[in-house]
């Protein structure tokens, strides 16, 4: 009795701190932060900033899934004795999640890419490829 209400305060605690984050929308961390773009007029700048808009609030149902697929996954574990199958399940289910997300950022990358010059793609190089060492190593992909 004592697990299954740890877990339920826990899965309820991953779930709005999850909500919360999400509804902070892009800006709101290191990485939505404008790259170093050579000569970004500000109809650029307001384009990149709508389209990144438009990504995050696409993403957020998917993230918002990510993020209850790992509470379960979570909670799979803390079971006295966790069922292997379940947890290879619950983790497909969160890879499939995560490999949607990667593949709608590169589709994010090429949007972004279509509003800058092809000078200001060829000066900008790799936008920050390798700075830093942070959650996502630093990488930001346009």
């Amino acid at each position: 009795m004592n697990t299954i209400v740890r877990n339920s305060i826990l899965a309820a605690t991953l779930f709005f701190s999850a909500t919360a984050f999400a509804q902070m929308g892009p800006g709101h961390g290191r990485g939505m932060r404008d790259p170093q773009i050579p000569n970004l007029t500000a109809e650029q700048s307001t384009k990149l900033q709508a389209l990144r808009k438009a990504h995050w609030d696409q993403n957020a149902p998917i993230r918002q899934q990510l993020m209850a697929k790992k509470s379960e996954m979570h909670s799979l574990w803390l079971s006295p004795k966790p069922d292997r199958a379940a947890i290879v399940a619950k983790q497909k289910e969160i890879s499939d999640l995560q490999a949607k997300l990667a593949e709608k950022a590169i589709d994010h990358r090429f949007e972004m890419r279509q509003v800058l010059t092809p000078e200001q793609l060829a000066q900008a190089g790799d936008f920050g490829q390798g700075r830093g060492k942070g959650r996502r190593g630093g990488q930001r992909y346009w």
